[in-house]
């Protein structure tokens, strides 16, 4: 459901695993560049992803793009 979902990444958030699930926002600050990469792999592997994993963290890092949460 959709609260498990919210829940589960909520928890997430917690352990620091995840940024905060309740924004809208679809970027990461520019701080967080060098980690996307070995984050991305990590999840890959706790889901078993079977095709290889490839991200350019300037799509998704870009500091002035950042929305706050309310």
């Amino acid at each position: 459901t959709a609260q498990q979902t919210l829940d589960y990444l909520q928890s997430l958030y917690e352990r620091k695993l995840c940024t905060y699930p309740r924004t809208d926002s679809r970027f990461l600050t520019d701080d967080m560049t060098d980690s996307v990469q070995a984050v991305v792999l990590c999840a890959a592997g706790i889901i078993d992803a079977d095709a290889p994993v490839v991200i350019n963290a300037a799509q998704v890092c870009d500091t002035k793009k950042v929305s706050d949460h309310h």
